[in-house]
């Protein structure tokens, strides 16, 4: 084996492996930006139902708690599951995930190239099917906030209250729900 022949066999074992991390260290720093977004979305929409629910109770303290205990502790439910871990993937359809997957696949019936960046091979794996499951879940909660603003909206409309406080209070749930 000539000197260029070893070369090009190194630069080879040396490219999978600073790809291997940088799709690690891409993946890592996407998992977090929607972890740290979604975790956002439900504080601020649990302050709200907790405003909400205070708002109401002023007004019927029976409708407050049926209305709201549910809603709170699933929000709850979901802000303590972002901080476990995911193992479900996406379906297809993310052009760039699905490419990605794909080189990585590659790589994978590659072995024998690979050399010692087989364990990074392993990790940017782990860490790309952490972010796809991280994103199905991301998916779940904005179905579940677009589903529970319709329900709140049906349930909020239906007090029409003579006193001018209460009509003002419950126009004003109306309107922190259509936000």
């Amino acid at each position: 084996m000539s000197v260029a022949a070893d070369s090009s066999m190194q630069k080879a074992e040396q490219l999978p492996g600073k790809y291997l991390s940088e799709v690690k260290k891409k993946s890592d720093r996407v998992e977090h930006q929607v972890n740290k977004r979604a975790d956002k979305a439900l504080s601020r929409l649990l302050r709200q139902e907790k405003k909400m629910k205070a708002r109401l109770w002023k007004v019927d303290s029976v409708a407050a708690k049926n209305i709201f205990t549910k809603s709170i502790d699933s929000l709850g439910s979901l802000k303590s599951g972002l901080k476990g871990k995911v193992m479900s993937k996406l379906p297809m359809g993310n052009s760039y995930l699905d490419s990605l997957g794909s080189s990585l696949k590659f790589l994978e019936g590659k072995g024998n190239l690979l050399g010692a960046s087989k364990d990074k091979l392993a990790g940017a794996t782990g860490s790309l099917e952490s972010l796809q499951g991280k994103l199905q879940q991301a998916d779940q909660i904005k179905a579940y906030i677009r589903e529970h603003k319709k329900e709140l909206k049906e349930q909020l409309s239906k007090y029409t209250v003579s006193p001018k406080t209460c009509r003002r209070s419950i126009r004003k749930l109306i309107t922190m729900v259509s936000r």
